[in-house]
């Protein structure tokens, strides 16, 4: 019986040992694979200035009937686009929206009290270092309109796909440059690369153009932006 029981014993642990080894050899079968190749990601920023500027004024006035409404806020326009040549804006920057009529009802009655109209004007722009100031003087107005609303200017970047091919061939070369540090210290190299993914392409913000400062999401009222790719290469080992 004992000696049954030594047999049987002696089938489960060799059993185990087979077990054993076919995952160990699957264990560096994954190894040597892993080992064939490295991954490493690449990073290039590049900093730029918006090249496109938008600034929004809404023009609002009310009265007990429209046309007063109509009236007053046509009064004020001209008050506005005095300002606007002053400032020497070209006249296809700017676009007039169409006026929108607002009635005001007496709570849930059909009376209505008054009317309320609106207008936008956005000035849009190439010239984004002096719309900043264009604001300012714009702003000014609301002493006299105290209905004007002077939205912050926002800025765009709408040329951003004219990097694109500088920034990832940048980013795959600092991707390189990590893979080759990487394998120096275990005394390898780098051979040709299997494969380049593009993991990231978008704008982010800075304040200063000389600052390494970046945030983390593309503000539209900042006018110095970042461009950023992140790439992801895979090498062959040598």
């Amino acid at each position: 019986m004992k000696k049954i029981q030594f047999l049987v014993i002696a089938a489960i642990l060799s059993f185990g040992l087979i077990i054993s080894s076919a995952i160990l050899s699957n264990m560096v079968e994954k190894v040597n694979k892993r080992e064939d190749s490295i991954s490493v990601k690449g990073v290039a920023e590049r900093k730029v200035k918006a090249n496109k500027g938008v600034l929004i004024l809404t023009l609002m006035r009310s009265n007990k009937t429209a046309e007063d409404a109509y009236s007053k806020l046509e009064e004020d326009l001209t008050t506005i686009k005095d300002e606007i040549t002053i400032l020497d804006l070209v006249e296809n920057e700017i676009e007039y929206s169409n006026i929108k009529t607002e009635p005001i009802y007496n709570g849930n009655t059909k009376e209505i009290l008054s009317y309320n109209v609106y207008q936008t004007i956005t000035i849009t722009t190439n010239k984004v270092d002096t719309l900043a100031n264009t604001s300012l003087e714009l702003s000014k107005l609301t002493l006299k309109l105290p209905n004007l609303v002077v939205d912050t200017p926002e800025y765009y970047l709408t040329d951003i796909e004219k990097y694109k091919n500088d920034l990832i061939k940048s980013a795959t070369n600092n991707a390189k440059n990590t893979a080759i540090d990487v394998l120096k210290v275990n005394g390898k190299e780098i051979g040709d690369i299997k494969s380049l993914i593009q993991d990231e392409y978008k704008i982010f913000t800075t304040i200063d153009l000389n600052s390494n400062k970046t945030q983390k999401s593309n503000e539209l009222s900042a006018i110095n932006k970042v461009i950023r790719a992140n790439v992801t290469a895979t090498y062959v080992i040598k």
